[in-house]
């Protein structure tokens, strides 16, 4: 029985990009979220990520880390084969993921991208699309069970009729996450989820994603910026840098030179508590 997911694949080419339309599709983006529009953009293939390999177990949480352009989100897209590459698999469960057709593919991945817009729809509106995937238009009394149980879990009971559209942006992050998570993810798939939230909100959203991913066994591949919530939250680091993956590594194996090749910045790691604090040494002189 597998119970992880394997990526192996020699370059990833910029011969497409990927756009969202909520207009038009958004009954299909929830209900079956690899169902994308693309545009080609021309015919010369730029490589943006190559010779890349990696293996995660279940019950992780790997944060992607690395400087902007590092390839971090080409890469996730990469995963859900939503972007080409050449000579390599991608493996979810024992399965060639490129094998997978899109609507079953949907039932085995929830895919939370970065949001630009946000629907004019309500709260529960939001959670029932997650569950159309498996029961389309009509949803079953299994469907309901799960819905309310994610409700109970998130507390959203008293903003379930409130438009999504009216929320903060902790509280809709919340909703967008919950939403995934109603599909019953093997994999759950995040791209900068705590992006615009303030500290108690990233905190409050982290700290349900790793519940979560331990409690359903499940794994989650998070695009974050911030190295300190990635090591207190996640399990592992993958870091990127110049369109490959410098390293895989378990959180508490992570050392100065790791972040410091990384970024291009110099560091220091302080631990306290069994936490892991960052330092970035920098300069006051003008």
């Amino acid at each position: 029985m597998y119970d992880n997911i394997a990526v192996s694949f020699k370059n990833v080419t910029k011969s497409f990009i990927l756009k969202h339309s909520y207009q038009n599709e958004l009954k299909s983006y929830f209900a079956n979220i690899f169902k994308h529009i693309f545009s080609k953009k021309d015919n010369k293939k730029k490589i943006i990520l190559e010779n890349v390999s990696f293996d995660i177990k279940k019950g992780e949480v790997v944060g992607f880390v690395g400087k902007n352009g590092a390839g971090k989100t080409t890469l996730l897209r990469t995963i859900l084969n939503i972007n080409k590459k050449s000579n390599g698999k991608v493996y979810l469960f024992g399965e060639d993921i490129s094998s997978i057709s899109f609507e079953d593919l949907s039932k085995k991945v929830a895919y939370m991208p970065q949001f630009s817009e946000v629907p004019n729809i309500s709260v529960l509106e939001v959670l029932e699309l997650g569950r159309r995937t498996f029961s389309k238009s009509i949803l079953k009394k299994r469907d309901r069970e799960i819905i309310n149980k994610i409700i109970k879990e998130f507390n959203l009971e008293n903003i379930l009729q409130t438009n999504i559209a009216t929320l903060s942006g902790g509280q809709r992050q919340k909703v967008f996450l919950a939403s995934s998570l109603v599909q019953q993810p093997k994999l759950l798939v995040l791209d900068e989820p705590i992006s615009h939230l303030d500290p108690k909100n990233q905190l409050d959203v982290l700290k349900v994603v790793r519940k979560v991913t331990k409690k359903r066994e499940i794994i989650t591949l998070i695009v974050i910026h911030d190295i300190q919530h990635a090591l207190h939250y996640g399990d592992s680091l993958l870091m990127l840098k110049d369109k490959k993956v410098l390293y895989h590594i378990k959180k508490e194996c992570v050392k100065e030179e790791h972040i410091d090749k990384t970024f291009d910045i110099k560091s220091k790691l302080f631990k306290q508590d069994r936490h892991t604090f960052v330092f970035y040494q920098h300069s006051h002189s003008l």
